[in-house]
């Protein structure tokens, strides 16, 4: 590995010089005492003995070896020659209808990084795919004059097609052959499917709300009229003196409602009379006591009875049963309804 010099007989407090000399391959590292200068000086005071140690030189490069089980089914980038602590990345790249598996040291990852500390070899293995599934979706328009529809195609069991209508100027999509309006429609492909987007021409899109009174000497109705598909439409219900909006026909009790315009209809609304003694706060009838205090409004004799309480515009603020005061926001004149009695005022100072 190396050669020393400078070794030899030597009077007391003379000094002596050491040289370690390496071989080619190797290189000197250091002497048994620890010491790594060379070539060493030192002042002779007694026999001594100096041993120098040398090791092979170390590669300045070192080459990654990287490829796969079956060319056929893969094949692998990222082998070279790199210098000492490089970082590198390897990427199996499987062939059409191969995945990749795992590498040789049953690491998974893809792509994989590697810090290079010597020679080394990556065998990346891959494997045919399980045998998959594909179904035909038809995407199909009932009418191309109309319009157009889009998505047909081969897919994979289990995976999603979105499927798409058009319509022409001049008409309008209005659903798929079962019945679904989404457009565009995202589906799950489990087996051969076909779709029909079915359109209608825009003219058919207009339709007809009539907006009434069950009693006209009661209240009166506006909003009737003739409206495309899908337009925003405010109805509304206004009481005449001594009576009160309740609902319309088909349970709501927005006196002023706004309505979406999907079809022909016909909106009832229900009025009822006020009744009651005008003037007065508080109300006893029937062993009833009905008053104010405070913000609440005070049921005397009428425990567990369904009540009703609407405010000067006919608005429902309190729909339950009687089981203690009903609190209301605001002061101002409220009816009062139990169960089938005529309503009664009361009055929140």
């Amino acid at each position: 590995m190396g050669i020393v010099t400078g070794g030899g007989s030597y009077a007391s407090g003379e000094t002596a010089t050491l040289t370690a000399s390496a071989y080619n391959g190797y290189h000197f590292v250091y002497w048994q005492d620890g010491s790594t200068a060379n070539p060493r000086t030192i002042t002779v005071t007694g026999n001594a003995t100096y041993t120098a140690y040398f090791e092979v030189n170390q590669p300045s490069s070192y080459t990654i070896f990287a490829d796969c089980n079956n060319p056929i089914w893969g094949s692998v980038t990222g082998g070279g020659t790199y210098t000492m602590n490089s970082v590198i990345t390897l990427n199996a790249i499987a062939n059409n209808g191969y995945r990749f598996v795992h590498w040789q040291d049953g690491n998974t990852e893809n792509p994989r990084t590697i810090t290079v500390t010597g020679n080394a070899t990556y065998i990346a293995y891959f494997e045919a795919n399980p045998i998959t599934s594909y179904y035909t979706i038809s995407v199909l328009s009932s009418d191309l004059n109309m319009g157009s529809a889009a998505g047909s195609g081969v897919y994979a069991a289990g995976s999603t097609a979105t499927i798409s209508a058009t319509a022409n100027e001049g008409y309008h999509f209005v659903q798929w052959q079962d019945g679904n309006i989404m457009n565009p429609r995202t589906i799950t492909v489990t087996a051969d499917a076909e779709y029909i987007a079915y359109f209608a021409a825009d003219v058919a899109n207009e339709y007809t709300i009539t907006v009434m009174s069950q009693n006209s000497w009661w209240g009166f109705t506006t909003g009737s009229g003739t409206f495309s598909y899908g337009t925003a439409t405010t109805i509304t219900a206004e009481p005449y003196e001594g009576y009160y909006f309740v609902q319309w026909n088909d349970g709501n009790t927005q006196r002023i409602r706004t309505i979406i315009v999907t079809g022909n209809a016909t909106y009832t609304a229900y009025f009822e009379s006020i009744g009651g003694i005008e003037g007065i706060d508080d109300i006893t009838s029937d062993q009833i006591k009905i008053y104010s205090r405070g913000s609440e409004i005070i049921i005397d004799r009428a425990e567990n009875s369904d009540v009703m309480v609407y405010d000067i515009m006919g608005r429902i603020v309190h729909r339950g049963r009687i089981e203690g005061p009903i609190h209301v926001n605001a002061m101002g004149v409220y009816m009062v309804k139990i169960a089938d009695r005529q309503p009664q005022k009361v009055v929140v100072r």
